[in-house]
């Protein structure tokens, strides 16, 4: 197996046990040898957070050229467990990396946008912050947070990790 998908098996770890479970499925791991396989990652959590671009670089291979839209420096890199999202490292200045997580690599223009059919798994917070009317974030830490988004009349909420889509859900009493 590779280093990054050793690295890739560290990150869903940290992902929604029934998420987690199907991707496992669809690859053709069991819990047990993805379980060893993050064992041989070279980054772990929660160092991967601080970890430096260099690190990355070895693990993951070159970076995928691309304009950050943050302001800070981003490093995009693609992954084989999630081939539509980039893997994002962003560095602010002398200090370091100030963030890491999932994008996608390209949001899609709706001409009607049904958001009942948003899927974990495909939608990162900053692609879903994007297309929102509104976003707010209700509740977070580390890695895991939970946002509110705002579609028309309708209010969803969203829990992700490391910015990717875990559970989406109407709010009750929003339709």
């Amino acid at each position: 197996m590779s280093r990054s998908l050793n690295f890739e098996l560290v990150l869903l770890e940290r992902m929604f046990r029934d998420y987690k479970l199907s991707v496992l499925h669809d690859i053709g791991i069991t819990e047990a040898e993805a379980a060893g396989l993050q064992k041989e990652s070279t980054l772990k959590y929660p160092a991967l957070a601080s970890s430096d671009l260099a690190s990355y670089r070895k693990l993951l291979g070159p970076e995928v050229t691309r304009e950050s839209l943050t302001g800070s420096s981003a490093h995009y890199f693609t992954l084989m467990l999630w081939p539509h999202l980039f893997w994002v490292l962003e560095e602010s200045g002398e200090s370091g990396p100030c963030a890491i997580g999932f994008e996608n690599q390209v949001v899609p223009v709706f001409q009607a946008f049904d958001p009942r059919t948003i899927r974990a798994g495909l939608w990162t917070r900053r692609a879903l912050e994007q297309i929102a009317d509104r976003h707010q974030l209700h509740d977070g830490w580390d890695e895991e947070v939970v946002v509110r988004f705002t579609f028309g009349e309708i209010l969803f909420e969203g829990t992700f990790v490391f910015g990717l889509l875990q559970e989406w859900r109407p709010v009750s009493g929003s339709t």
